[in-house]
C-alpha cells in the first residue's frame, strides 16, 4: 500500500511537469518566446519531480558530475563514498565540492597525461593549474597512491591489428599477405 502513495505521488509530480512542458511547447509552436514565469514553472516542477523521486527510492549508486554535486539534488543522498574519474583534469575546487558529501574518496586520473585548463592568469599564479588529484600525487606518493602496472585502454595487440587494419585498407597490395581478412 506504501509503494502505491509512493508512485501515486511522483505519478501527480510528473502529471504537472507534462503539463508545463506542453504549454512550452504550445507556446515555442506559436513562434513566441517562453515567459520567465512558465520557465520558473517548468524548473520548480522538475525540483519537485526529482525530490519526490530520489526520496521515494533508495539508490546504492549515484552518478552525477563534480558541479551536480554542490546542487539542491544531491543533498538527499548519504554518500558514503564517492569516485572521482579524471580527477587528473579537474579544478581543485572543483574535486573539493563532492568531496565534501563524503567520508571516502576515490581519486582516478592522470595529472601527467590531463591538467586543468586554466587560461586566466590571476588563477594560474594562485595554483588553480594544479589539481588536487596532482597535489596528493606529488606529496603522498608511495603511501596512498595506486598506479596501474598496464595501460589496459592501449593494448599493444590491439594497436597493432587497428594499424595493420588502417594499412591494409590504404594498401590493397598487401592483403595477399592475409587472405580473407578485409573485402
Amino acid at each position: 500500500m506504501l509503494r502505491d502513495e509512493n508512485n501515486c505521488k511522483i505519478s501527480k509530480k510528473l502529471e504537472k511537469l507534462r503539463e508545463v512542458e506542453v504549454t512550452i511547447k504550445q507556446i515555442k509552436s506559436e513562434g513566441k518566446l517562453v515567459p520567465g514565469d512558465i520557465i520558473k514553472q517548468y524548473k520548480q516542477a522538475v525540483d519537485e519531480a526529482t525530490k519526490e523521486f530520489l526520496n521515494q527510492n533508495q539508490y546504492d549508486i549515484v552518478f552525477c558530475t563534480c558541479n551536480e554535486a554542490s546542487g539542491k539534488r544531491a543533498k538527499i543522498f548519504n554518500v558514503r563514498q564517492c569516485i572521482i574519474d579524471e580527477s587528473g583534469m579537474a579544478y581543485e575546487p572543483e574535486t573539493i565540492v563532492p568531496l565534501r558529501l563524503c567520508e571516502h574518496a576515490v581519486l582516478i586520473g592522470d595529472h601527467q597525461q590531463l591538467q586543468p585548463v586554466i587560461d586566466y592568469s590571476p588563477a594560474k599564479k594562485c595554483g588553480l593549474s594544479k589539481s588536487l588529484f596532482e597535489r596528493i600525487t606529488v606529496h603522498y606518493e608511495e603511501k596512498y597512491i595506486s598506479k596501474l602496472k598496464i595501460q589496459y585502454r592501449m593494448v599493444c595487440y590491439f594497436m597493432l591489428l587497428l594499424f595493420l587494419f588502417v594499412f591494409l585498407q590504404k594498401c590493397p597490395a598487401i592483403c595477399c599477405v592475409f587472405p580473407g581478412t578485409i573485402t
